[in-house]
């Protein structure tokens, strides 16, 4: 950064790893802490950029020492580099790819040309393509654990049906559940960047007049919804867990994502409710629950 340039800074963490390690590395930087992951390809190695919302790199750094041993091309190279306030919260968006999660569901920046899909060819004719601008917060939200979430809601939502999307960040969640044929979908979140990101959103796509979204938790959405969806990180999934299965109508289903393989036992236990189906990537997992016996409910493959 320039001596000279009296721009507001702060700093990234920029970590070159093997590209078989980028998406383990990619999600512990987001379980660190991380609000922005961009990828630099350099051919056979990338470069990941990670910044928080505070500006501290600490934590991501201490992150990737931790997990850096058990990388399979070796320990990573860790840098911390001083830029621009906004660079480091936008530098992610040049480097920003379409990408697919569940069977038809494609999630772009507005900004790319196309909706051709990372790893897949263009997108087919009864995909759903989302235009979706996290803003300066989110990153460019295409973490597994958000390609599970949708994975796990895509097949689950009826024409007409009643969404709450909790912890809503970009709103792709509550907007995909929209353009899937929700006729309500009540979004919420605690950050009011995530309000404007999500109520833009919902404009950008069309849904506007299904998806209301508010400043708040759990209580924000109300209750008696078809499905209810949270991808948040398992401390606080199993804080709200009670009320996250209180707002499910009869037969309600709850999804849930941004857990590790083995944070799920406690935050099933905080909702009360049953495992209906579970789906795991890379070390993460993505749940539907619902009340009843063991075996109620539709699989996702159903």
């Amino acid at each position: 950064m320039d001596p000279d340039d009296d721009r507001p800074s702060t700093s990234v963490v920029e970590l070159t790893v093997d590209d078989a390690d980028v998406d383990v590395a990619s999600g512990e930087l987001w379980a660190a802490g991380a609000v922005a992951v961009g990828e630099v390809d350099e051919g056979g190695r990338t470069v990941l950029r990670a910044a928080t919302a505070d500006g501290d790199p600490a934590p991501l750094v201490a992150a990737v020492r931790a997990w850096g041993p058990r990388a399979t091309g070796g320990p990573p190279e860790i840098r911390t580099v001083a830029v621009a306030a906004e660079e480091g919260l936008d530098a992610w968006r040049a480097h920003a790819r379409s990408w697919r999660a569940g069977r038809h569901l494609v999630v772009t920046a507005p900004w790319v040309d196309g909706p051709a899909a990372s790893g897949t060819s263009a997108a087919d004719d009864d995909d759903v393509v989302l235009a979706i601008d996290p803003g300066h917060a989110f990153g460019s939200g295409s973490h597994v654990s958000t390609r599970l979430a949708l994975a796990a809601l895509e097949p689950r939502v009826a024409p007409g049906a009643s969404v709450a999307d909790v912890g809503c960040g970009s709103g792709v969640l509550g907007i995909a559940a929209a353009r899937l044929g929700a006729a309500r979908v009540r979004a919420a979140d605690v950050d009011p960047a995530a309000v404007a990101a999500t109520q833009a959103n919902a404009e950008r796509n069309g849904v506007a007049d299904r998806v209301a979204v508010a400043l708040g938790s759990v209580g924000a959405v109300g209750r008696g919804h078809d499905l209810v969806a949270a991808n948040l990180l398992a401390p606080v999934l199993r804080a709200l867990g009670p009320e996250l299965a209180a707002a499910l109508g009869p037969d309600g289903r709850l999804v849930l994502a941004g857990l590790l393989a083995g944070q799920v036992d406690g935050v099933v236990a905080a909702t009360g409710l049953i495992v209906v189906d579970r789906l795991d990537d890379e070390g993460w997992t993505a749940l539907v629950l619902a009340a009843g016996a063991p075996g109620s409910g539709a699989p996702l493959s159903g």
